[in-house]
């Protein structure tokens, strides 16, 4: 029963993030739905981490209460979870493998899969989880708050995992929130298999997640509750939102690949790389968004001496840039206010 108990945990968890990240972005379009699945999980996992952030400043960290939210978004939110788990079941079920490799990918990816959730139900063991990982959300449940009695150096540090593990611990206990590191795992796996269909093919849909599982540190991290799983899962939503705004040309997607980047580094601080990365692949695309702009606006002929109009103009991209600096700093503020 108990093992049950903290699958049940986490898994309640991953429903309310997709959840809340389906709310938010409801009206907007993305077509592949495992794409859309991880994109709405990490932005609701993301809010979540911001709420938990705000009740632990106030001192509210009351399992009582955590389970009184926690119930109460999901009932109030609940035609949206029933849409994330349509989303969940529809990718799932459009799993193809077209040859013998991909499909030996895919036994791989399942296999990390299956292995890392039984060591996830097991008692943690990892240095890092025991020192701050697992231990920093234990002493914030034990204070009812972020302040703590003693000096602990890694709370210094963004703590966007954290602050999820810290929801899963007052709801149940360490153990919950180490599968709720799995399952933060899981779902990057099956957006970023989605995403490799949408942008290489289908051939090599489940050679991406099984690429990353390769990495043996990253495959034990299904297990270890860290925050890298987390940290990539917002990269990749943040390099889901920039293709949407790549093609669909509306700015709000180019804010929102920006909020992903802040939440990204409001993991650890060297996830500093992601909106690093973000901005150049913002800035390279701004040609392929300035192209459909174009087309859609306007059809006169080049002139022989004039510029055309599909050439980037800097002020545009220093608009665009800043957008996706404003929104990624705004995001990432309160790790710093927090330090403060």
């Amino acid at each position: 029963a108990a093992p049950l108990a903290v699958a049940g945990v986490a898994g309640l968890l991953t429903l309310l993030g997709g959840a809340v990240g389906r709310r938010l972005v409801r009206d907007w379009v993305v077509p592949s739905p495992g794409e859309r699945l991880a994109l709405h999980a990490a932005l609701g996992w993301g809010v979540m981490g911001l709420v938990m952030l705000g009740l632990g400043f106030a001192g509210l960290y009351h399992a009582a209460l955590i389970w009184i939210l926690t119930l109460v978004a999901l009932l109030a939110l609940w035609r949206d979870a029933r849409g994330w788990l349509a989303d969940l079941l529809h990718a799932l079920r459009g799993m193809w493998f077209p040859d013998r490799l991909s499909r030996l990918a895919g036994l791989f990816v399942l296999f990390s899969l299956g292995l890392g959730l039984l060591r996830a139900l097991a008692p943690p063991l990892m240095w890092d989880a025991l020192v701050y990982h697992l231990t920093l959300p234990k002493l914030y449940a034990e204070s009812h708050s972020l302040r703590l009695s003693t000096e602990m150096l890694f709370a210094g540090m963004p703590q966007n995992a954290e602050m999820l593990y810290t929801a899963a611990t007052l709801l149940r206990g360490p153990l919950a929130a180490q599968v709720l590191g799995w399952a933060l795992g899981a779902v990057l796996a099956l957006g970023l298999a989605a995403h490799a269909h949408e942008v290489v093919g289908v051939r090599f849909a489940a050679l991406a997640p099984a690429i990353l599982f390769s990495a043996f540190s990253i495959s034990q991290m299904l297990a270890w509750a860290y925050a890298d799983l987390l940290l990539m899962l917002f990269a990749l939503a943040m390099l889901i939102a920039l293709r949407q705004w790549r093609l669909q040309s509306e700015a709000r997607w180019l804010w929102l690949a920006g909020a992903f980047a802040g939440l990204a580094l409001g993991c650890k601080y060297t996830g500093l790389l992601v909106p690093l990365a973000g901005a150049v692949v913002a800035i390279s695309s701004q040609s392929s968004v300035a192209s459909r702009q174009t087309a859609a606006g306007d059809q006169r002929p080049a002139v022989a001496g004039r510029p055309s109009s599909v050439v980037r103009r800097p002020s545009s991209v220093v608009r665009h840039l800043s957008s996706f600096v404003i929104s990624s700093f705004a995001i990432f503020l309160p790790w710093l206010l927090k330090n403060l």
